[in-house]
């Protein structure tokens, strides 16, 4: 019974990881942008 449970937690878990690391990503990519604006 438990075992479907935590293949989905790791699934969930694994997705989360990627998402935050696109987050991050985008993140640096709009800062950088935004750095690049503002200097020139």
């Amino acid at each position: 019974m438990s075992k479907p449970y935590t293949n989905l937690f790791f699934i969930l878990t694994q997705k989360t990881a990627s998402l935050k690391k696109a987050v991050l990503k985008i993140d640096r990519k709009l800062y950088h942008n935004l750095f690049i604006k503002r200097i020139t």
